[in-house]
């Protein structure tokens, strides 16, 4: 359709401008809302903007110049939910890696939780007890630093049935820098202590190179293989029976841990680690005089199983149920193998 000067619109036009005249001061004339008048006056907007736009596009178009029409409506903002989130409500930050999140968060980041188990053991030592876990992530762009420490202490019933005081206590630092969306690398320290297995202290230091198979906020798969030095200093009684007080020597330190959301509140959780000593070590059995000595010597390895079953309750509090098991390849004398230990948590995180 093209613009008439005459007739009918020529009269609206001009009683709209006459309109416009008595109502609007002279001073906001040039400032006439367009949106305005479309609300109002439909049909004299469609005129003088649609119309009068299209008959002058035409005769550039035909004279084979490029439209002067200039078209004022900005693009739509994107959707705030189509952002990256960076540390939004149940994001879990410190489950993934840091260069997941674009853009990289430049604050840093904290997180703490703090777990409370009721425990019932079977192993080398059998009752119930309650131990406690807590654990804190600091995170500054790439580099993310993760402290955990955990106790149990309780008078419990060793393998033969004796009163014992079973003392378990953990600490780990790691500093973990990501060079990718997969891959890290990572530094740490753990320190234990383990009377059932004669263990005064332990300290392990590692640095290896991590890797991400997959991370989703659906499940995730890490692997991390380091290598070490460990260091075990034991208590009296293996140094009385067996004349050793410590033993340093290198190890080579891997972990393996899958998680899987099964729903918006229902997780499960795998974490493997393993210890292997890189040096032989005696193996020490009784003789007849009654006397402990080392018979052979074979490369130890220790590992860890845990298999975790949780429930969200909301985003600070959670209840798991777990299993763990601890496999010794070469236990002392008097002590078997394998320790297992069955806990539900509540976890309290924030």
């Amino acid at each position: 359709m093209t613009l008439c000067i005459c007739g009918k619109h020529v009269g609206l036009i001009v009683m709209f401008v006459l309109f416009v005249a008595l109502i609007v001061p002279v001073t906001a004339m040039a400032e006439v809302d367009k949106d305005y008048i479309r609300e109002h006056y439909p049909e004299v907007y469609r005129q003088i903007y649609e119309e009068g736009k299209s008959s002058v596009s035409a005769p550039a178009s035909q004279s084979g110049e490029p439209s002067k029409a200039v078209d004022n409506v900005k693009p739509a903002a994107p959707a705030a939910a189509d952002a990256p989130k960076v540390n939004g409500p149940g994001d879990n930050w410190w489950e993934h890696i840091s260069l997941k999140y674009k853009p990289l968060p430049e604050n840093l980041l904290f997180h703490a939780e703090a777990l409370f188990t009721p425990v019932y053991k079977w192993g080398n030592t059998t009752g119930y007890n309650i131990d406690g876990q807590g654990a804190v992530v600091l995170r500054k762009n790439r580099l993310t630093n993760s402290l955990n420490y955990q106790i149990a202490q309780k008078l419990t019933k060793d393998a033969s049935g004796s009163q014992s005081t079973d003392d378990y206590q953990t600490f780990q630092e790691s500093l973990q820098y990501d060079l990718t969306e997969n891959f890290y690398t990572q530094g740490g320290y753990i320190w234990e202590r383990d009377r059932v297995n004669m263990i005064k202290h332990r300290h392990i230091e590692y640095a290896g190179l991590g890797y991400y198979l997959f991370d989703t906020p659906l499940h995730k798969l890490e692997f991390f293989l380091s290598g070490g030095y460990q260091t075990e200093k034991y208590y009296s009684l293996i140094q009385d029976f067996l004349n050793i007080s410590q033993k340093s020597l290198p190890v080579v330190y891997f972990y393996e841990s899958y998680k899987i959301n099964i729903t918006s509140y229902l997780f499960y959780n795998e974490i493997f680690r393993i210890i292997q000593d890189v040096s032989t070590t005696p193996v020490f059995v009784m003789n007849e005089d009654g006397n402990y000595i080392a018979d052979h010597r074979v490369h130890r390895y220790r590992w860890t199983m845990i298999n975790a079953l949780g429930y969200n309750i909301d985003k600070h509090l959670a209840i798991i149920a777990s299993h763990k098991m601890d496999y010794d390849s070469s236990p002392w004398p008097t002590v078997i193998s394998t320790d297992n230990v069955f806990k539900v948590s509540l976890r309290v995180s924030f």
